[in-house]
């Protein structure tokens, strides 16, 4: 009797994911580390096709912590160039079904996700992070309402009250269980 493994595409990408997630975590690099968690939400969040009607997003909290970790100049750089790069992932593995523009080249989202970056760095010998990641999460969604607004899409205001809620909980969770200890940053 033979033993036939068929694995769906999306179980493959999880598979891929936790080993890469496995090597990250031995190697012991914060960057990877970081990195890890934005591969996470553009391959894997992206096969959900539906977290974006939801607010639901895994950047704006690694973006803040690369630009703690990194430096405001590094993350402003790798949101507005290294995020649209990264889109070729999303594209090939699951494309979009209402794209918003293509591969590689910077969009509003892109261009914000630097910004928040940069901006907690400033933010931060001054504020503690639930504050930071609070004021560049409404700022963030407030200013890509008024991109898509300019762009002739309506904003999606329920999926951007998620969105800071979701950010403002999963940093506490991390400061709770001392991944941001870990990190260096507190």
């Amino acid at each position: 009797m033979k033993f036939q493994l068929k694995l769906k595409k999306l179980e493959i990408i999880i598979l891929a994911y936790m080993l890469f997630f496995l090597l990250v975590i031995l190697s012991n690099n914060k960057f990877y580390i970081i990195f890890s968690l934005i591969i996470f939400d553009k391959v894997l969040l992206s096969q959900l096709r539906f977290q974006s009607y939801f607010g639901i997003e895994l950047l704006s909290i690694p973006i803040i912590l690369l630009a703690l970790t990194q430096g405001p100049l590094f993350a402003l750089l790798f949101g507005t160039f290294g995020l649209p790069i990264l889109d070729i992932l999303r594209w090939i593995l699951a494309p979009p079904v209402h794209p918003t523009s293509p591969p590689l080249i910077p969009n509003v989202g892109s261009v914000l996700y630097g910004s928040m970056g940069a901006l907690a760095v400033l933010m931060y010998p001054t504020f503690d992070l639930l504050t930071i990641v609070l004021v560049t999460s409404i700022l963030g969604d407030f200013l890509y309402s008024i991109g898509m607004l300019y762009l002739g899409q309506p904003p999606n205001i329920i999926s951007h009250i998620i969105n800071i809620i979701q950010n403002y909980f999963i940093m506490q969770l991390f400061i709770a269980i001392g991944f941001i200890k870990f990190l260096g940053i507190v």
